[in-house]
């Protein structure tokens, strides 16, 4: 039951990130998306066949199953969390991409918008393409806290700047 035991902590972590990524969400007045529901949902139950499985162990011993069951796992946890994270990237860059494109600014604003905007690019294509090729909720952490760090920069510079209805609340 030790395999059961790290899955919970993971569903718990998992709970934990995806509440933080909604409240950054609803600050951005951002739609939520449904896939981190959709993906708990399928955890839960590969969770529940998991829990069977190795309640039963002794009788069954049917160990490729519960492998099954543990990547399948892993996998909508990391999805669940992949699909909030890219949304929300997705919602800041398109503001601040029509922040650019609309405001006729002076140079100097609209360069710490430029760096935004590219950093975001680069955020969101570390985590589309996944470089080191792990489905796994270690991965997508270190991708939640590069979002959070850009986040805070967003916040500041679009404070000082006075954008941060354009920007972040998106009014």
């Amino acid at each position: 039951m030790e395999i059961i035991d790290e899955i919970v902590s993971e569903i718990d972590t998992y709970v934990d990130y995806v509440s933080a990524l909604e409240l950054i969400a609803k600050e951005l007045n951002a739609s939520i998306i449904q896939s981190p529901l959709q993906n708990f949902n399928d955890v839960m139950w590969h969770y529940k066949e998991l829990y069977e499985l190795e309640k039963n162990s002794d009788a069954s011993g049917d160990e490729p199953t519960s492998i099954v069951h543990i990547y399948s796992i892993e996998e909508h946890l990391y999805c669940g969390l992949k699909d909030i994270t890219i949304a929300i990237i997705d919602t800041i860059k398109y503001r601040i991409k029509k922040f650019l494109d609309a405001d006729p600014g002076s140079y100097k604003k609209k360069q710490g918008l430029r760096t935004l905007y590219q950093e975001y690019k680069f955020l969101e294509i570390n985590i589309k393409t996944n470089e080191i090729g792990q489905c796994s909720l270690h991965y997508m952490e270190t991708a939640i806290i590069s979002l959070k760090q850009l986040y805070i920069k967003t916040l500041e510079l679009c404070r000082r700047l006075g954008i941060e209805r354009t920007i972040i609340r998106g009014l």
